[in-house]
């Protein structure tokens, strides 16, 4: 496919068509500091479950105040009009979200999205950024391409999931069947419904991979939804190990943004008491705090294993660097004996060639009897040879590593073997006698 074609089928999903008219009244009347208060509580007004979404998040954060909230003016004036514009995007995406006819897990999702979510929030206050709504918005998007495209090829987003689940990266599936990828894709659609460049934007770049800098404005929130995705404990794609490559793009980011291990640990820490009221509020389902606890302690349960697993391999392997110098070592001189050999071989295979070619000369002249097609077979026992030769000395050319041997594995040993057999020398074939 390509993308062209891909999003415009997207666009022609009714579900995914246009936000609520309500919502681009909030958003247009919230990012102008002009609007009076007033005309931001009658647009949410025309909304009676958002209406109620914005006063629960109001009473539950009201900072000790005696009195309960009970006007919308007074929860704007408690929240900000910020947070009250990202509640409302918020509830928006999951009523579209919640009608679309995927077979993703919208638990899981929702776990996923909310958890990043926070974690952007957090981190963009830690940093000292002002849009911390912002960040908090567009995690709550991030991967909203990928329910796009879910809904809008269910088969072929099915052989996404089923190769992903078996470790292959999502959007280097995506782009081998779709030609584009749920980043673009998500893009796309907050720009079909007129939201602020800064989140389509922002979600368009999540999974690249940055240079190590000082990230000009435009670059914070994406590098902040980056490495809020890198956290999250709640994913999508579970199966799939994180790449030494992410690894780095990590510590880049992290760099980048002014924050170390410390900071993390302390984000992560402020999320899990806040996760479960976050769901209560955008009325998300994500499970009991009971069932969360023992998912988290089943993963942490499965990283530990992990890490013990690794340990064991490397007290087996103490010597990991020399087996890394020796692999290197080993390569090198495979290289200069096949180089050396190929010197010779080639030279011999000329002069057998070159005999080759004058016997069948002979034999067309008919300078020479072959009855029993002795001749004839020799020859093709020649060319064969010279194949076999020729082609072994290719293939021992191709070796890059031994590391597998070392560690006593015999996978590339087999693998050698096995592109070897197609030289195997074959008798020649003697003709029956007439």
């Amino acid at each position: 496919m390509e993308e062209k074609q891909v999003l415009k089928r997207v666009a022609r999903l009714t579900q995914l068509a246009t936000l609520p008219e309500v919502l681009s009244q909030i958003l247009k009347i919230a990012d102008d500091p002009e609007s009076p208060l007033d005309d931001l509580a009658k647009v949410i007004l025309k909304d009676i479950s958002l209406t109620a979404r914005i006063l629960s998040v109001a009473n539950s954060s009201r900072h000790g105040r005696d009195s309960e909230v009970s006007s919308i003016r007074d929860a704007i004036m408690v929240l900000g009009s910020r947070t009250v514009k990202a509640i409302a995007l918020s509830v928006s995406v999951v009523n579209v979200i919640n009608r679309l006819d995927t077979q993703v897990n919208l638990q899981t999702y929702w776990k996923h999205s909310l958890e990043v979510a926070m974690i952007s929030e957090l981190i963009a206050s830690r940093v000292g950024l002002k849009e911390k709504e912002e960040a908090y918005i567009a995690g709550i998007f991030h991967d909203i391409g990928i329910l796009s495209l879910d809904a809008c090829f269910p088969r072929e987003y099915a052989r996404v999931w089923k190769d992903a689940q078996k470790g292959g990266s999502i959007l280097d599936l995506e782009e081998s069947i779709f030609g584009t990828n749920h980043c673009r894709v998500g893009s796309y659609l907050l720009s079909k419904w007129n939201l602020p460049e800064i989140f389509s934007h922002a979600i368009s770049r999540h999974h690249d991979a940055f240079k190590s800098e000082e990230p000009v404005n435009d670059q914070i929130i994406p590098q902040i939804i980056n490495l809020a995705e890198g956290l999250a404990k709640y994913r999508l794609d579970i199966n799939s190990p994180l790449e030494d490559i992410e690894l780095a793009n990590r510590k880049v980011v992290m760099k980048n943004l002014g924050l170390d291990n410390a900071d993390l640990s302390e984000i992560e820490a402020e999320i899990i008491p806040k996760f479960h009221d976050a769901a209560s509020c955008l009325e998300i389902e994500v499970g009991s705090p009971m069932e969360l606890l023992t998912e988290a302690n089943s993963r942490l349960f499965e990283v530990y294993h992990e890490m013990q697993e690794m340990l064991d391999s490397f007290k087996k392997n103490a010597n990991f660097k020399d087996h890394i110098e020796y692999d290197k070592l080993a390569v090198e001189i495979l290289h200069t004996v096949v180089a050396t050999f190929s010197h010779y071989f080639n030279n011999a295979c000329a002069s057998m060639l070159g005999r080759a070619q004058l016997i069948e000369i002979a034999l067309k002249k008919g300078e020479l009897e072959d009855n029993r097609d002795i001749l004839h077979n020799s020859l093709i026992a020649i060319h064969n040879g010279v194949n076999n030769i020729t082609g072994t000395i290719s293939e021992l050319k191709q070796v890059k590593s031994f590391k597998t041997t070392l560690y006593h594995d015999k996978t590339l040993i087999i693998d050698l073997e096995d592109s070897l057999k197609k030289y195997k020398p074959q008798k020649a074939k003697m003709k029956a006698r007439v």
